[in-house]
């Protein structure tokens, strides 16, 4: 029976981890139409990208784009960017975003004041530089400090005043968060539900659910401060709610 327990933990475990390593953000996708030529925006575009990501590929599988960018597995940030025209008939040239809700809106505003799209064309940013101002930093002692006390709290610290995590992906990772620690300090501490809660005599099995994700998150935190930091360095605008 203790085999078979272990068992189960292992695999919630591994469920959690694979859960807690993936994008775990809103999802979004943003269009823009340019006078460039694709040739001209796709170097305007690489430019302006190149500044603040050196981690991005092109894909050879373009989606019937012309050009497809694309984030690496190690960067802090999660897009892919298409170049295109609309079609053979109508020959504007398009520039498609699709990411992390929060990371394809700090791109658009990248690429807007690298004039590589439209300026005022980001929906739902306001128009007039009043209402833009530069980044703090984030520090990653302290993001990582309140990660080992409690990943859901580092969460909000590592989206407050930053544009590069949306109000969707802060609050899916809040309760993600606390969802694991809730769920597996339980289970540690009631042999998997088979007994009453016994804190002391398995705080051994307690200690150890709550290091595993704290020991995940840290992958997370490491990314959420460098995506945001790197913006804040750059000097780069945006409206901050």
């Amino acid at each position: 029976m203790k085999l078979f327990s272990r068992r189960i933990f292992l695999v919630i475990v591994i469920i959690l981890s694979l859960w807690t390593w993936s994008p775990l953000s809103a999802q979004t996708g943003l269009v823009f139409t340019s006078p460039k030529s694709e040739e001209e925006l796709k170097k305007a575009v690489v430019d302006a990208i190149t500044r603040t990501d050196r981690r991005f590929r092109e894909e050879d599988e373009t989606l019937g784009f012309s050009y497809h960018l694309h984030s690496r597995w190690l960067s802090p940030y999660n897009y892919s960017i298409y170049i295109g025209r609309i079609s053979s008939k109508i020959p504007t040239t398009i520039l498609r975003i699709e990411g992390s809700t929060g990371h394809v809106y700090t791109f658009a505003r990248i690429l807007e004041m690298e004039n590589a799209v439209p300026i005022g064309n980001i929906p739902g940013y306001p128009s007039g530089d009043s209402y833009y101002e530069n980044l703090g930093f984030k520090y990653h002692g302290i993001s990582q400090g309140l990660n080992l006390i409690a990943p859901w709290a580092s969460v909000f610290y590592q989206g407050y005043g930053s544009p590069t995590m949306s109000k969707g992906t802060m609050w899916s990772r809040f309760f993600f968060y606390f969802a694991m620690d809730v769920i597996l300090v339980s289970a540690a501490g009631t042999d998997f539900y088979r007994q009453s809660w016994e804190p002391e005599k398995f705080k051994d099995r307690i200690g150890i659910a709550l290091a595993i994700p704290r020991v995940i998150g840290m992958y997370q935190t490491m990314n959420a401060t460098r995506a945001h930091n790197r913006v804040a360095e750059l000097k780069y605008t945006f409206p901050i709610d």
